[in-house]
């Protein structure tokens, strides 16, 4: 499965998910692992909602083609920090904030989406971060991958048959893990079984995509730093060397190709 740029993270997740965790009803103290399986997912989904920060990795697995790695800390003000990248075709380094973006592409990244003019493009802007505003079709795209409400409205919907509850300990970390079986694999959502009952992974198997993703950090705020003026140049000379033909024909964060999540 190959995907574009500009697709919302939270569309990753659900897919990832093999559906939405379930609503929340209000948590239950205590006692998470004598609940049932929807309601064990009830509370992650419930947690999930109210987390006005965290941090998702996304591990994708669609064939060697298509495998994909996100890492990003988001906020629910649209703020965000962190890498995309999908196998054989680079990473780029994704800063957002308020609404202004920032993006770094890598060498493989740059020539995957331009072929020549990437190189070039890479070899002019080498180490520097692309910048511009969320209303910029280059890189506005890119920056829905910072949408955390996005993210919770995926977990808004019901659905889904959750086997029985089991306990155990992952990435040191007790949990309540909860399985469920679909047509061409099966879910498992791991819950914290201490404290407030954030989900903590959540690992899909299936035959055409098999994946895992991470939550973590859940209150931790997106760092404020962004690149100086020195380590970024704007978009718009992009364009201005595309029009010399110096530049790439196609800018990186573009809907132009297959990419990862983003």
């Amino acid at each position: 499965m190959r995907r574009k740029h500009g697709v919302p993270l939270w569309t990753v997740c659900a897919s990832l998910a093999a559906g939405p965790l379930l609503a929340g009803c209000g948590w239950v103290g205590g006692g998470l692992a004598e609940r049932s399986g929807p309601e064990v997912s009830e509370q992650a989904g419930e947690a999930l909602r109210s987390a006005e920060s965290l941090r998702v990795r996304i591990s994708l697995d669609g064939g060697t083609d298509s495998a994909t790695e996100v890492d990003l800390t988001l906020d629910d003000e649209g703020n965000c920090r962190g890498t995309v990248a999908q196998a054989g075709e680079g990473s780029a380094e994704l800063v957002r904030r308020g609404n202004e973006v920032w993006l770094r592409p890598d060498e493989a990244f740059w020539k995957s989406r331009a072929g020549a003019a990437g190189e070039n493009s890479y070899a002019l802007f080498r180490g520097r971060y692309l910048h511009g505003s969320v209303d910029d079709p280059v890189l506005g795209g890119l920056s829905g991958t910072c949408d955390l409400a996005g993210l919770r409205e995926s977990s808004a919907e019901t659905g889904g048959d959750w086997g029985a509850p089991r306990t155990g300990t992952l990435d040191g970390v007790r949990v309540v893990s909860v399985t469920r079986r679909e047509k061409h694999g099966s879910t498992t959502l791991h819950v914290a079984r201490e404290g407030t009952p954030y989900p903590v992974r959540v690992d899909k198997s299936g035959a055409e995509e098999s994946g895992t993703m991470r939550f973590s950090d859940f209150g931790t705020p997106v760092p404020t730093r962004v690149p100086s003026a020195a380590e970024s140049v704007d978009v718009d000379e992009l364009r201005r060397n595309r029009a010399r033909g110096t530049g790439a024909e196609a800018a990186p964060g573009a809907d132009t190709g297959p990419g990862p999540a983003g």
